[in-house]
Formats: C-alpha cells, sequence, structure tokens
C-alpha cells in the first residue's frame, strides 16, 4: 500500500470518527478502503457519487465509497443497495434525492449490471459487515 494511500485511509478514520458513524457502518467503510478488490484512489474503481453531482462534496461520499465497492467487487444486489439507502440517510441526503437515486441504483443493477456481473464471472460472497447488515435488518 503506498503513502499517499495510507494517508488518505486515516484521513477518512478520522473524518467517521469525528463524525460519529455508527459501528456497523464504520465496518462497512473499513472494508471498502482497506480491501485489496479494488482501490478507492483509482477513479476507474471508484469516481464518487456515479452521475450524481449533487451528492460531491469535500471529503469522501461515504454512501457512494461502499456502494461502488460492492457492485464493483462483484456484491452488487438488494442488500448493496438497501447499504446504500441507508448510508444515504445517515448522510443526511434529501429524500427525494434517496428515492430517486435509490430507484436508480435498483433500475441498473435489475436491468444491466446484475447481468454483466453473472456473465464476466463477477460475483461473489457477501462481506462480513454485508453479512451482519443483513442479520440486524433482516432478511431480504
Amino acid at each position: 500500500m503506498t503513502p499517499e494511500k495510507l494517508e488518505q485511509i486515516e484521513k477518512i478514520r478520522a473524518f467517521y470518527k469525528l463524525c460519529e458513524v455508527p459501528y456497523l457502518y464504520e465496518l462497512l467503510i473499513e472494508e471498502a478502503i482497506t480491501s485489496e478488490e479494488w482501490d478507492f484512489m483509482n477513479p476507474d474503481d471508484f469516481d464518487g457519487c456515479t452521475g450524481a453531482p449533487e451528492l460531491h462534496y469535500d471529503g469522501y461520499p461515504f454512501d457512494c465509497l461502499v456502494h461502488d465497492f460492492h457492485w464493483k467487487t462483484g456484491r452488487g444486489g438488494l442488500i448493496s443497495d438497501k447499504i446504500f439507502k441507508d448510508n444515504m440517510k445517515f448522510m443526511g441526503r434529501s429524500k427525494s434525492i434517496i428515492r430517486k437515486r435509490f430507484f436508480a441504483v435498483r433500475t441498473a443493477w435489475l436491468s444491466y449490471f446484475k447481468w454483466k456481473h453473472k456473465f464476466a464471472g463477477n460475483v461473489h460472497e457477501l462481506t462480513p459487515a454485508m453479512k451482519m447488515y443483513r442479520d440486524i435488518k433482516g432478511t431480504f
């Protein structure tokens, strides 16, 4: 891991401690920023909130970061999208933005990305934090 990436990880950790991010969301963020399956600093892996300039701000949009991690590493789907929705609520997104973005990701997943990942063989087991989320929030 490069010194630049380590520095960014420490900044992210300091920010989510400052914001009092709930423990479960902290675990989800940790998985995304420490994973060797993708690189959140690489714009090919994480480009912020895809197609949603209204969600960009200084720092990392954790809701989008975690969601992109799940989708890029073959863990997209309903649980990932529900996590995204809950994270958007925590981040203080407006109800209209939450509805629009949730509808957009569900539509995109079901109509295209689910099949793209399936045919490419990019379908993987849920991460431990995703399983914990599922267990706490209930089965889907």
